[in-house]
């Protein structure tokens, strides 16, 4: 292998084990000992702080991850815009998107094999983040990524509340495809109402704002009729008075309709 080929290939000490990427390390730290094995591949050779990423683009409407790029290098000190610019850069002509259009990405991680995605993360944070940062508890290589493509754009900072909204038809006892929409935390339970008013059919002053548990929602027709609804006024804040966070998930209704409530031996 000609020298100036170095950075196309990796080792690791096994089949299994992490690529080795400082190369300054002696070989008694690395482990090897008289006549032990190392393992070669082709591979793109990256420095300590540096990790191979799958990307993958999340379709919403479908509900499908689709292999992007399966050697997407990033580092733990880039920060999410920087990461998305990166992303156009190498997939500008398929999406013709300017990088100045990077606020129509989402980022998030993902699990491929069960079709799940995490958080979408905000602008302002790097990888790492001094061991706060979106993907730091899961920060290795072939971490997944996935990228979703918006039609509008979105600025997602420290100072924003991505949030999951369902509506809860009571009178149906059916709850509806989950939705997500950005706020300010700031932003009161009032401008929220507005938000979902202009989402769906419900006049604002008809609409009630529940904040349910995980496991309620795996059976909203026993569990959703019991919850709390607007269990703070329209004038209280959503992250200081309601409590929410980024990736935080209510539930709203029409108070105008009758609630159906049924017992867990009536359903």
């Amino acid at each position: 292998i000609p020298s100036h080929q170095m950075n196309e290939f990796v080792m690791r000490r096994t089949e299994h084990s992490e690529t080795w990427k400082n190369l300054n390390v002696s070989i008694d730290e690395s482990g090897l000992r008289n006549k032990s094995s190392i393992t070669l591949e082709q591979g793109v050779q990256m420095s300590s702080t540096e990790y191979n990423a799958l990307l993958y683009e999340w379709n919403k409407e479908r509900g499908t991850l689709l292999l992007l790029n399966n050697k997407f290098i990033i580092d733990k000190s880039m920060t999410v815009t920087e990461i998305k610019l990166k992303i156009l850069q190498q997939h500008q002509q398929q999406w013709t998107l300017p990088s100045s259009q990077y606020k129509k990405l989402r980022l998030r991680n993902c699990v491929e094999l069960s079709n799940r995605v995490g958080k979408a993360w905000c602008n302002h944070l790097t990888l790492a983040n001094e061991g706060n940062g979106p993907a730091s508890t899961r920060l290795k290589d072939d971490v997944e990524l996935c990228i979703e493509l918006l039609a509008e754009e979105e600025e997602l900072t420290e100072n924003s509340l991505l949030i999951t909204v369902q509506q809860w038809h009571p009178d149906l006892q059916t709850l509806a495809d989950s939705q997500e929409l950005v706020m300010f935390a700031t932003d009161t339970l009032g401008d929220l109402k507005i938000k979902l008013s202009h989402m769906g059919s419900v006049a604002v002053g008809n609409i009630a704002v529940g904040k349910p548990f995980a496991w309620q929602l795996k059976d909203p027709k026993i569990n959703l009729p019991h919850i709390k609804w607007d269990f703070i006024s329209d004038v209280g804040e959503l992250k200081n008075d309601m409590r929410l966070d980024h990736g935080s998930v209510l539930v709203y209704k029409n108070n105008t309709l009758k609630e159906i409530v049924l017992m867990a031996e009536e359903e």
